[in-house]
């Protein structure tokens, strides 16, 4: 049997809700960045799919996030859950009494592969980390600052003032 015919026997058991054999749990990840208006469109996807084994995790890497935590939970939809970083890597901090915190990324510049990120340029992205605020306000930003790597290296300025460090396990999904 050929691979093509294969491949259509398999779509055409999925459409008709046959389960995928073995019936295995499919996880969906949707990353969101204020977008509390747009993100009923692919949760209701999920929720009108035939397939039922599945579940959706929706990451909010912004700011707020409340509009969005709401719409999702209006939904009343146990599979799918929702994860706000800044407050998960606040929690991280406070927890583990740290000045600065951060985390790896999954980030479109790499194609959306898994980066392990380290505390200094070339190696974290604006978006994976957090720092107390005194910490933050007295590291001018570096020159040149429209330098392509200038987070980084203000990042590793910040570094350089902090005593405890903590690396948290987890990863932000990132997108320009």
């Amino acid at each position: 049997m050929s691979e093509e015919i294969r491949d259509r026997q398999q779509l055409e058991r999925v459409q008709s809700g046959v389960a995928i054999p073995g019936n295995p749990k499919i996880s969906m990840v949707i990353a969101c960045y204020e977008n509390h208006d747009k993100i009923l469109l692919p949760l209701a996807s999920c929720i009108n799919q035939s397939y039922t084994n599945w579940e959706a995790v929706v990451v909010h890497d912004g700011p707020g996030g409340f509009m969005i935590q709401h719409r999702i939970r209006s939904l009343q939809e146990p599979r799918i859950s929702f994860y706000h970083l800044p407050e998960w890597m606040l929690r991280a901090m406070i927890e583990q009494q740290a000045d600065f915190a951060y985390c790896n990324m999954v980030h479109s510049h790499r194609q959306y592969q898994p980066m392990s990120c380290e505390p200094r340029a070339c190696m974290i992205d604006g978006g994976g980390w957090i720092a107390k605020a005194e910490i933050v306000k007295s590291t001018p930003w570096p020159e040149p600052k429209n330098h392509s790597h200038a987070d980084g290296y203000y990042i590793e300025a910040m570094v350089s003032k902090c005593k405890n460090i903590t690396h948290v396990p987890g990863y932000l999904f990132t997108h320009n």
